[in-house]
């Protein structure tokens, strides 16, 4: 999970969470512009990791960001439940909530934390960005049907998505979102092979 890289050093899951909300954010905001937006973090831990990379983001892009939190409960070691939601609640109302998390493998965790916040707190669209794009099972017919409660899925391409024909529906629904990092990972690599210095890197 950790690659050299970026402006400490460091290519890290934060350093992937910043560069998909980026291109998530621009999305939403070029399509819903009167529409406020909220993110949810899954847990805390997850929130607390983040949360200078997303001030820095908010920044960089000049929005205003309401934050959501997610409160979990763990069923079994493979699967757990949102059961409840803490921090900017009122805001969510009528809003776009993005939904982040490290990985979205059959979509059901995502789709139950959708359709969760959507009975909660009113939500008028659910995005999820996911890191890691697992989507094995029947996450491509999930996902694409309109029903799911999840508006878009953007994913980054650490995991290959193209030429999964289990997907081919999902992708033609126009559903999925595939941000690439993969170019800075390899640039990353590049310049320490080469004993280069990554600090100016952009």
């Amino acid at each position: 999970e950790v690659l050299a890289g970026h402006k400490d050093g460091l290519f890290t899951q934060v350093s992937y969470v910043q560069a998909l909300l980026r291109e998530t954010l621009k999305f939403v905001r070029l399509t819903y512009p009167a529409l406020r937006i909220v993110l949810l973090f899954p847990d805390d831990g997850s929130h607390k990791r983040c949360e200078v990379a997303v001030i820095e983001l908010c920044r960089d892009l000049g929005v205003e960001l309401f934050v959501l939190i997610g409160v979990k409960r763990r069923d079994s070691s493979f699967k757990s439940r949102l059961v409840g939601i803490t921090g900017d609640t009122d805001a969510a109302k009528d809003a776009v909530v993005i939904g982040i998390d490290d990985e979205i493998a059959g979509g059901g965790t995502s789709i139950d934390a959708a359709k969760f916040v959507q009975r909660m707190l009113g939500n008028k669209l659910y995005v999820a960005a996911v890191v890691h794009g697992v989507l094995c099972g029947q996450a491509g017919s999930l996902l694409a049907n309109p029903a799911c409660g999840i508006e878009m899925v953007f994913v980054t391409d650490t995991i290959p998505l193209h030429n999964r024909p289990e997907l081919e529906l999902l992708f033609a629904s126009g559903r999925l979102r595939v941000v690439s990092v993969l170019d800075k990972v390899v640039r990353i690599i590049h310049r320490h092979h080469w004993d280069l210095t990554i600090r100016d890197m952009q």
